[in-house]
């Protein structure tokens, strides 16, 4: 006996709901994670927002990133910042160089999952 046709409308509008949502929950997680990691990071840049590193930074000149907001997320994602092994020679008195991750000024900073040497 086939369905009433009202019943598989209603059906049909109950699934086409639920893909829509379905679609604009992944859409929002995924541009979420997408502003977060924004851009490969260099050696010296400065972040505002959070962030997530995609990869090793590695022989750094001099800072390997460089804060530049309150309550921002650094993820290392498990990677590593790492300088050359040479003091900066001419680093400005009263100013931090060769330091993996430079926050000097900012408040509810985060640093996470991953390590800096030298």
């Amino acid at each position: 006996m086939p369905a009433k046709p009202h019943l598989r409308a209603a059906r049909m509008a109950i699934v086409s709901f639920g893909t829509v949502l379905t679609l604009t929950v992944v859409a929002v997680i995924a541009l979420s994670r997408a502003d977060a990691a924004a851009k490969q990071l260099s050696c010296g840049d400065t972040i505002t927002t959070d962030t997530i590193l995609e990869s090793d930074l590695l022989d750094c000149p001099n800072n390997g990133i460089v804060i530049g907001a309150d309550d921002i997320t650094l993820d290392l994602n498990g990677h590593r910042i790492d300088g050359d092994g040479t003091e900066l020679a001419d680093c400005p008195k009263n100013t931090f160089c060769d330091v993996g991750v430079l926050d000097d000024r900012y408040d509810g900073v985060k640093i996470k999952g991953g390590s800096t040497r030298e």
